[in-house]
């Protein structure tokens, strides 16, 4: 903690925003600093996934769920209801609300659903140049989509069941079609038919519609996106996902309200030249208003100092000593605390790194110890709180013994619960302090003399820059060098491409903003599966495999503990990734900001952007 605290800007306050005080008027703009770009509007997409774009429009596309302060699923009623089918433990019932619509006064319909299921399940597929399936829709497998067997919709309709593989729902199913997770079916539909979006819609008075104006729904257009599933017509789907890839890139200047709809409290207005992004409230949101009219959003490569000493700072969200040292002073209320990500080497199945015996020979000599005690946050929520929420069983002093150590020892379990000694003892107490000899007698069973580790990561990173040299000081006795591959382009598909051999980050990799997905051991478990997206390393284990889907419809209990154990054994012997300790984040909010409440979620700080408010 000493070394991250050094990382982290000087004069700040540490402790909550309370709420405001009566008097005054609220400000008409909060800006908002993220770590991330927000290169798409499509979150769901590759380049969306990959980048801070569920930070940003969290509130600007809303569903049927959305990420509490501790990573809790909320359930959205605004949007809609979800019930599982009396009697058909594979089967949720989803009921949109009947007020729900866009920005340009499309009703949101489970169209919607049957999109984001395509583009997200990865089931449709076409041959690529070498014969090999290629997916349509250029988007990260959703592990929960993945196991949608089939959607109930009748096109327009409002009501949807969702039909689970196997006899029973997965148990993330709450998750599913939450926020961030819908573009609007009525404008890809239009798209990939060729039609310009917007253009069959008019307003009461026969005015263009837009957002300026009281729209009206847009005539229905487009091709049958729910047909095309249904009938599996890849010709159909493939125009439908060149539009789904392509149409949402966010370039500078005002944005197409007619393409650019939001289902939510806020709606994207402008891009900036440098990449920021203003909300501003949406006159079509059918739920409590947004507090503040506009929200500027300020991407990683933001000068935070200039900002604030221009007085266009309110929030700040990023990853703990991952910014440059940023001088906020005494007017802000600032917290370093865990998310539910685990930090991590991230290993290549393939060259120097091909064998197990060769990645533990790396894991060996990496000093776990020493980087998360100089870096692991405290392990406590925002609030203090256990960050997982309350212990399951065992007794307090059980509890505070198995989470003493801040190495973290299990790739899905996190501290707080008394599970996690459990799942954690799978290390066997190995791979903290470096072991020379260890790291050498891997490499000799591994038949190599030395090895050289490329490890990336997106640079500039002055916490990632400092464990790799860590990293590199503690391996080079047991001839293992370590190289800093650090660079400001680099994407987590750089593993894949082979141009590095490691990569420290997130699960699946990722580098910027908060942590991806839903907060529970299965999905961090998921992304280690034999073709998943996240698994950008090449990891395959066949029983790895078998366990991780019966944990995805295993309800919490001693069966899933001996499952989500036995998987973590497999991942300490095969060793496809070296967990570290849990990712740290810093938010920082002005002292008289309403609602400010720092997540460990994906949603970041911007979770209930909705509710802030600062009075003048």
């Amino acid at each position: 903690m000493r070394a991250l605290a050094a990382l982290v800007a000087a004069g700040t306050a540490v402790g909550l925003v309370a709420s405001c005080s009566s008097g005054g008027s609220p400000a008409a703009g909060i800006g908002y600093v993220i770590d991330g770009a927000v290169p798409t509007y499509n979150v769901a997409s590759t380049t969306g996934a990959d980048s801070a774009a569920r930070q940003a429009f969290v509130r600007v596309q809303t569903g049927f769920s959305y990420p509490g302060p501790h990573g809790e699923t909320i359930a959205d009623t605004d949007f809609g209801t979800v019930t599982p089918v009396p009697g058909d433990p594979s089967s949720i019932q989803y009921r949109i609300n009947p007020a729900a619509r866009y920005s340009d006064g499309a009703p949101v319909v489970c169209d919607d659903m049957v999109l984001a299921w395509a583009a997200q399940s990865g089931m449709f597929t076409a041959p690529g140049a070498d014969g090999a399936p290629v997916p349509l829709f250029d988007a990260p497998v959703d592990p929960v989509m993945e196991q949608i067997a089939a959607i109930d919709c009748e096109p327009g309709s409002r009501d949807a069941v969702v039909h689970y593989k196997g006899e029973r729902a997965v148990t993330d199913w709450r998750s599913a079609f939450g926020a961030t997770s819908m573009l609007p079916s009525h404008i890809v539909a239009q798209g990939a038919a060729g039609i310009d979006p917007g253009s069959g819609a008019e307003d009461a008075d026969g005015a263009d519609g837009g957002a300026s104006a009281t729209p009206a729904a847009p005539t229905a257009a487009g091709v049958d996106i729910v047909q095309a599933v249904q009938d599996r017509d890849l010709d159909v789907l493939r125009t439908v996902a060149d539009y789904w890839n392509t149409a949402f890139t966010l370039t500078a200047g005002t944005v197409d309200p007619d393409v650019f709809v939001s289902s939510g409290p806020y709606r994207l207005d402008s891009v900036d030249e440098d990449g920021s992004i203003e909300l501003v409230a949406n006159a079509s949101w059918w739920g409590d208003e947004a507090r503040t009219e506009r929200i500027a959003i300020h991407p990683r490569n933001a000068s935070v100092n200039t900002l604030v000493s221009d007085g266009e700072v309110e929030v700040v969200d990023t990853g703990a000593g991952a910014k440059q040292a940023m001088a906020l002073g005494d007017g802000y209320a600032t917290t370093v605390h865990a998310t539910d990500d685990v930090e991590q080497l991230i290993f290549a199945d393939r060259g120097p790194l091909a064998t197990a015996e060769a990645r533990r020979a790396v894991a060996a000599c990496v000093p776990r110890g020493r980087i998360a005690a100089e870096f692991a946050p405290d392990g406590s929520a925002p609030d203090g709180s256990a960050p997982d929420g309350p212990k399951q069983g065992g007794t307090e002093s059980e509890a505070e013994a198995v989470d003493a150590s801040p190495v973290q020892n299990s790739r899905s379990t996190l501290p707080g619960r008394l599970a996690y000694g459990f799942v954690a003892g799978t290390a066997g107490g190995g791979f903290v302090e470096p072991d020379v000899a260890a790291a050498q007698a891997a490499l000799d069973k591994a038949g190599l003399e030395g090895l050289t580790v490329r490890v990336g990561y997106r640079a500039p990173d002055a916490r990632r820059a400092a464990v790799v040299a860590l990293m590199g000081e503690a391996c080079a006795p047991a001839g293992i060098r370590i190289e800093d591959a650090g660079a400001a382009a680099f994407t987590p598909q750089a593993l894949r491409d082979g141009t590095v051999d490691a990569v420290l980050g997130g699960t699946g990799g990722s580098q910027a903003g908060p942590p991806r997905g839903p907060a529970t051991p299965v999905a961090r478990l998921a992304a280690l599966t034999t073709g998943a997206s996240g698994n950008i390393g090449g990891f395959s284990h066949g029983r790895f495999d078998e366990i991780v889907g019966r944990l995805q419809v295993t309800p919490d209990g001693a069966d899933a503990l001996g499952l989500t154990r036995e998987a973590e054994q497999i991942l300490w012997d095969e060793m496809p990734t070296l967990p570290l300790y849990r990712t740290p984040r810093q938010t920082s909010f002005v002292g008289g900001l309403h609602a400010g409440a720092p997540t460990t979620s994906w949603a970041g700080a911007g979770w209930n952007m909705d509710r802030w408010m600062v009075l003048k």
